[in-house]
């Protein structure tokens, strides 16, 4: 039997070589990004929607304005929007919309995706460069976590096998183990740490039963108080209101953004989202469209969405928090955004409308609709600038409000979202377990503008 203490003194020593091993290989990325490899085809898209492309894209190149110049404007634009919208000014806000719909090229997923578009991608040639850089980073990551391990004698399997293990390892297998686990990161010796403090927890049967009776009572509470036990996704979500794992290390490419798409300041809204595809959709297909995209330079997407949620309720963060996403004109450098992947659209009027499923079922599924709301829960808990308040005025809203598209769709849950969004808020703010959790989350790289974490 090994001491508790004792794993854990390596297990941090191995964390700390992993974030080495993290910086170096990040450093090197961001070296290599300065020699970009081209190897994405721009996503197929059908003559209209391609026509109203061209017709934005002629809007701003007409324009003369540069990159710096059509932000500004489009911000412009959006703050008179907020004025007109506060004011219910109808009239002047749909002029508005309209105008701002003429700066979506370069800062806004169109949401506007032919169904079959997710089923297929024609075959390309592999890209023999990209793969030796690939295979050159991750040597890299391998000899320096094997390296680093031997330099600092950091035998971690012995460690955890101990001495009545039937399986024994030399010290250079040791090593070479070590460093394997120590270059994939510090998200494999994270999880072995909770994994191994988790087992550690020792409760006797009474005080669980007792303390399982007592967080009941709470939700209960807590479900009366915000007056709407009767929904059936509140009614749901009561057993399952307590803190769980969010999954955030920076997002998809989280170093190319290193860089670029500063924010000014931390995001003070939340805006939501359909994809437009796909309910059944992978996260990586939906990435893959969005990043074929072209700029009006011609160059393809960095980023789009802060966060999407696939049809199993997985929460997966694609832009980096403290970076602005390209997905609501005008908004994005000061807003999240969070994005349901599906076609939530049933008015046949709409172009690439769901009226007749062929993009699968036409609302979220009811962990789509959980996740969702406990992500934008989290995201009220850490900026100060974001409250759970929704719509015209509020914190949390749809595209819709903003733009002259649909998006999320005619047939997209508000209430119940909006909701469930209010109830996971309550519930963590009067919970110590999830302010703990919260307070931790807090802590992780990637979040803010700039200075110490909040």
């Amino acid at each position: 039997m090994v001491e508790f203490n004792i794993i854990m003194l390596k297990l941090t020593a191995a964390l700390g070589l992993s974030v080495v091993v993290e910086r170096v290989t990040g450093f090197l990325t961001n070296i290599f990004s300065y020699f970009p490899i081209n190897e994405t085809l721009p996503a197929p898209i059908e003559k209209s929607a391609k026509q109203k492309e061209i017709n934005n894209l002629k809007a701003i190149t007409e324009s003369g304005l540069t990159a710096e110049q059509q932000e500004a404007a489009a911000e412009a634009l959006a703050k008179q929007l907020d004025e007109a919208i506060r004011n219910n000014n109808t009239a002047e806000a749909e002029k508005l919309r309209t105008e701002l719909a003429g700066y979506t090229r370069d800062r806004e997923w169109n949401e506007a995706v032919p169904s079959h578009i997710i089923a297929w991608q024609p075959a390309t040639a592999p890209n023999d460069s990209r793969v030796y850089r690939e295979v050159a980073l991750h040597a890299v990551g391998l000899l320096l976590g094997i390296g680093l391990a031997a330099y600092s004698d950091l035998q971690l399997f012995h460690v955890l096998l101990g001495t009545s293990s039937v399986i024994h390892f030399s010290a250079s297998l040791d090593y070479i183990f070590t460093g394997l686990l120590i270059s994939a990161g510090s998200g494999p010796v994270n999880v072995l740490i909770t994994f191994i403090s988790q087992r550690k927890v020792s409760v006797a049967t009474d005080e669980i039963k007792a303390g399982e009776d007592k967080q009941e009572k709470q939700k209960t509470a807590r479900i009366e108080s915000t007056g709407n036990h009767d929904k059936p996704a509140l009614q749901k979500a009561m057993h399952d209101a307590d803190w769980v794992h969010i999954p955030y290390q920076g997002g998809v490419d989280r170093d190319s953004l290193e860089f670029v798409h500063k924010r000014k300041a931390d995001p003070d809204m939340v805006i939501f989202h359909h994809t437009a595809m796909r309910r059944d959709a992978a996260f990586d297909d939906v990435v893959r469209v969005i990043k074929s995209r072209k700029d009006s330079k011609g160059n393809p997407w960095l980023t789009g969405y802060n966060c999407v949620i696939t049809e199993d309720g997985v929460i997966h963060p694609f832009c980096r928090w403290d970076r602005y996403g390209s997905h609501a004109a005008g908004y994005n450098s000061r807003s999240l955004g969070l994005a349901f992947n599906g076609n939530f659209e049933t008015n046949r009027d709409v172009p690439y409308a769901n009226h007749d499923g062929r993009y699968g079922p036409s609302t979220p599924s009811d962990p789509q609709l959980e996740s969702g709301a406990r992500i934008v829960a989290l995201w009220a808990h850490i900026y100060p600038g974001i409250s759970p308040t929704f719509g015209a005025g509020g914190s949390i809203i749809p595209h819709n409000l903003i733009s002259d598209k649909g998006c999320p769709g005619s047939a997209f849950p508000y209430q119940d979202f909006y909701d469930l969004v209010l109830y996971y808020y309550k519930a963590w703010e009067n919970s110590d377990t999830a302010k703990g959790e919260i307070k931790k989350f807090m802590r992780r790289p990637y979040l803010y503008t700039g200075g110490d974490n909040k």
